[in-house]
């Protein structure tokens, strides 16, 4: 429930922010780098820069993997800035939390090996949005 509350929080913050600089890409730039910084300082306390170093040279096409992720996540999170910037926050916000199921339902079909989609995982991600369609229709 408090991931919702934060979910529903963070969407209006946005949606604030838009109205002061109306720059989607800006926005989506900002936050792509501070989460590569947090996320390289996490990597590096973790695992050390020994084990690091030698994922990434022994691991081309993990790495190439990541990096189609890593584009891929920036322009959705374009889209849902732009249709932020455009729309009202309770149309937008729950058509972006079918997320997790859309994981689910993607991991089912390419991950068929090296994921095992559980009933459990299933229920998960249809509470997530659940969660969140409460959390902004409550801030109407």
């Amino acid at each position: 429930m408090l991931a919702a509350i934060l979910a529903g929080i963070a969407a209006n913050l946005r949606k604030y922010g838009l109205n002061i600089m109306p720059q989607p890409i800006f926005a989506s730039a900002v936050a792509a780098t501070s989460s590569m910084i947090i996320l390289t300082i996490y990597i590096f306390l973790k695992y050390g820069k020994k084990q690091v170093v030698a994922f990434l040279s022994n691991n081309d096409q993990a790495m190439r993997f990541v990096v189609i992720a890593a584009f891929l996540t920036s322009i959705g999170e374009i889209v849902d800035l732009s249709a932020l910037l455009h729309g009202r926050v309770s149309l937008v916000v729950p058509i972006f939390a079918a997320t997790p199921l859309t994981i689910v339902f993607f991991s089912k079909i390419f991950l068929k090996k090296e994921e095992t989609v559980t009933k459990n995982f299933i229920i998960a991600a249809i509470l997530i949005v659940f969660g969140i369609y409460c959390a902004i229709t409550a801030s109407l």
